[in-house]
């Protein structure tokens, strides 16, 4: 996130989103940070589980769980669903990709503040993010940054 500051006040591992009307899914890790940003942390080893349209799924149902009747829709907090990919799935060759909705007529972003991004854990290059995927495949603690 690019944020020394961050900090994670409440995370749920394998958090189960129902859905009444259709699928549910039993997300891998949802947290929020202190400023009320809600983030759902999936990591994928098979390129099958880490689709675009997972994503997007995903980032509907932490919506969907999110308000409370009556509840108006500004108060939907700004929202990150994060896969953290074996392979580079998307093949453009970056380590990290950030994907936003776009207003293609006006060349501007699109202020629905949902945020899906893509990192690509073969990429553990010496930075930051490359250096937490080269811990996140380390089996050994002595190994790790």
């Amino acid at each position: 996130m690019e944020k020394q500051d961050l900090r994670v006040i409440d995370q749920i591992i394998q958090k189960d989103y129902k859905n009444l009307q259709g699928r549910s899914a039993i997300m891998d890790c949802v947290a929020r940070d202190s400023e009320g940003k809600q983030f759902d942390v999936e990591i994928q080893q098979d390129n099958e589980g880490a689709s675009p349209k997972r994503a997007r799924y995903h980032s509907g149902l932490m919506d969907m769980n999110t308000l409370n009747p009556g509840q108006d829709f500004d108060e939907l907090p700004e929202s990150y669903v994060i896969f953290i990919t074996r392979d580079d799935i998307l093949g453009y060759g970056f380590p990290i990709y950030h994907i936003d909705r776009h207003i293609k007529e006006a060349d501007d972003s699109f202020q629905d503040e949902a945020h899906i991004i893509y990192v690509n854990s073969r990429k553990q290059e010496d930075t930051e993010l490359g250096r937490l995927m080269h811990d996140l495949h380390c089996k050994n603690a002595d190994e790790m940054h």
